[in-house]
């Protein structure tokens, strides 16, 4: 009897854990609803909701952030607090509550999982450290900050300061300011793989004539970015929010929040930026967040209370693939990333043959994550390699033509083909 007991108890437990994995296998997509007080959680998998968490206050607009471990989910909420998501358990930690003593509005967290920064209605940008959950840093000196968008190499964050029109980089060593570049009622900020450009969004103006534009800033010198490009979005488009770009660098996302649409911009060439396909079929979009194999968009449509999910495999005519019910007003959104990310990504391509041919060497340390079977190598968003998680963690390749120039980025891959977050290959 106790043999028949035990065996059917484990023959549960099988059923029970093969039935997570297949419906529950992620990676999972987070949305703050800014007219209630929820958080809702959709598996990328099913697109279905899995999930609402009741966070006691309602979610402020660009606020969410999840750390690169996915362990947590930080929102900013309209009680003056960023309030904390456990990930495992799909659960609120009331009890970890910080205090940001003013509305919070955005959150960036470093790729490094080592900070959090804020932009806060008291004028000021706040670090929170993320081991100890505590601010210990305040920056002052803004005039209403709104987005905050972290370089990928995390040694800078540039602010949408958005009162005093103009876009202020801040020097994560130092945290103190850049030279502000001056660009009219920033929104959105987004930057590309490579550390080169950032996108930016604005919203001003009125009227059937107006025009909100994306403007590339030139990083080159990282504290003292300036304008090197503009292009007009569509006509009528009178308020852009967010912009987005996925890890093959080649396309920014952009909500036009009146409008009703997405537009794709080619940025593949810095000196001429155009349009892609307009992708209607939304009413206010807000936000953009990709699933960690960079070929899924998710956008918050604020007043249809939805999320749409895109196809963004063909990066300039995206297609939609269907729209998930919400809370309502839902703004801030944030993907995980899979199993936690390699770090120490690093690499050295050298030219041979006169500029025909290239050998690329990329080598990284793991994953902290305890399930990763594998990982893959990127040049931008294809893939171009695989080692195993068991081999040394080290790529080899000989390259030839536009390959060469190619943003190179290694992914972990866990037991459920799970990727994580792509990390770019800083290149000697």
């Amino acid at each position: 009897m106790y043999s028949y007991i035990k065996s059917h108890l484990l023959l549960l437990t099988i059923i029970t854990l093969s039935s997570w994995h297949i419906f529950h296998a992620g990676p999972f997509v987070y949305v703050g609803n800014n007219d209630d007080t929820t958080v809702s959680v959709i598996d990328a998998a099913t697109n279905t909701v899995i999930t609402t968490i009741n966070i006691g206050a309602r979610p402020n607009y660009n606020g969410l952030a999840i750390t690169p471990n996915n362990t947590t989910v930080y929102v900013t909420c309209a009680d003056n607090t960023v309030k904390l998501i456990d990930v495992a358990a799909n659960t609120y930690l009331p009890l970890k509550d910080i205090p940001m003593g003013a509305l919070p509005q955005s959150i960036a967290i470093t790729h490094n999982g080592t900070y959090a920064y804020v932009s806060c209605k008291d004028n000021t940008v706040k670090r929170i450290n993320i081991a100890s959950n505590a601010i210990d840093t305040t920056i002052t000196g803004f005039n209403n900050p709104f987005d905050i968008a972290i370089a990928p190499n995390d040694l800078t964050a540039y602010v949408g300061d958005k009162g005093a029109n103009q876009i202020v980089p801040l020097d994560l060593a130092a945290n103190t300011w850049g030279t502000p570049v001056l660009l009219p009622s920033p929104l959105g900020i987004a930057i590309t793989p490579d550390n080169s450009y950032a996108y930016v969004v604005n919203g001003l103006g009125s009227g059937a004539t107006f025009q909100s534009k994306i403007y590339q800033l030139n990083l080159s010198n990282r504290l003292s970015p300036f304008i090197s490009n503009t292009q007009s979005l569509s006509r009528n488009t009178e308020l852009a929010r967010g912009v987005a770009i996925p890890l093959s660098g080649s396309t920014a996302y952009t909500c036009d929040y009146n409008g009703g649409r997405i537009e794709a911009i080619n940025i593949t060439n810095p000196a001429s930026l155009s349009l892609g396909n307009i992708t209607f079929a939304t009413n206010e979009p807000w936000m953009i967040a990709f699933t960690p194999n960079q070929n899924i968009a998710y956008i918050t449509d604020n007043s249809q209370n939805t999320v749409l999910v895109l196809d963004i495999t063909t990066p300039l005519s995206p297609i939609i693939i269907t729209e998930i019910p919400v809370g309502y007003a839902p703004t801030g959104i944030a993907i995980t990333f899979g199993p936690a990310a390699p770090t120490h990504v690093v690499g050295t391509l050298k030219t041979i043959n006169h500029q025909s041919q290239c050998n690329l060497v990329i080598k990284w340390r793991a994953s902290s994550s305890s399930d990763v079977v594998s990982y893959t190598i990127y040049g931008d968003n294809s893939p171009i390699g695989s080692v195993s998680a068991h081999d040394r963690l080290r790529f080899k390749t000989v390259l030839y033509g536009s390959n060469c120039a190619k943003i190179f980025s290694v992914a972990a891959v866990d037991s459920n083909g799970v990727e994580s977050y792509h990390v770019p290959a800083t290149i000697a």
